[in-house]
């Protein structure tokens, strides 16, 4: 074979490498345009409020007689094809209780909370506070109020500050008027006298 007839043949061997590494390149391009097609219709749609309102009041009652009354900075829906519809209180929230009387047993306050429609459970975290009308102060980061059962629940750390003593334990369950509480287990109890009960509230850690 001649050496210029060898030049051309390895020319044109060239030649169909490259058009053969372009031709690779297109579908391989055209592949992954499509796989990112196919995961971004795949990928759940980002999840959208129904709607939202500004300083809200709720009344919740029984029978006709006020049980409880919600405030909160905000409020935000979640129920457009939600298998557990629920509403979202992002900047903070204060739930004061009733007795048959009408009279205000207890006030909970919380920084977030949750409330699910269907179960009607809410969900209270981070600086929970629960007040009753015998001074009587509950502090924990995580409550749960039950509607159905009336009881409000948590499995973490609590603190709870009397005007004789601060007693606390991990775990508790209390009627919503929090007239009765029981703690599931205490880790310690100081006594406390009424010069001192004051500063203990504000700057004892649980």
């Amino acid at each position: 074979m001649s050496l210029s007839k060898t030049r051309n043949t390895l020319e044109h061997t060239h030649y169909l490498t490259k058009i053969f590494y372009i031709i690779l390149c297109f579908f391989v391009l055209v592949d992954c345009k499509n796989n990112k097609e196919k995961i971004k219709s795949l990928a759940p749609p980002a999840q959208r409020p129904s709607h939202k309102t500004k300083h809200v009041t709720l009344l919740y009652s029984d029978s006709t007689k006020l049980k409880a009354t919600l405030k909160s900075g905000e409020m935000i829906s979640y129920d457009k094809n939600e298998p557990e519809p629920f509403i979202f209180f992002p900047h903070s929230i204060e739930i004061i209780f009733y007795n048959y009387q009408q009279i205000p047993t207890s006030t909970l306050s919380a920084n977030q909370a949750v409330y699910f429609t269907k179960t009607q459970k809410a969900y209270l975290k981070y600086n929970v506070n629960f007040f009753n009308d015998k001074k009587e102060h509950l502090v924990t980061e995580n409550l749960i109020w039950n509607q159905n059962t009336g009881k409000i629940t948590s499995d973490k750390n609590i603190k709870i500050i009397t005007p004789t003593q601060i007693i606390s334990g991990k775990g508790i369950e209390c009627e919503e008027d929090f007239s009765d509480y029981t703690i599931k287990n205490i880790t310690g109890i100081i006594q406390i006298n009424d010069e001192n009960s004051k500063y203990n509230q504000n700057n004892e850690s649980y």
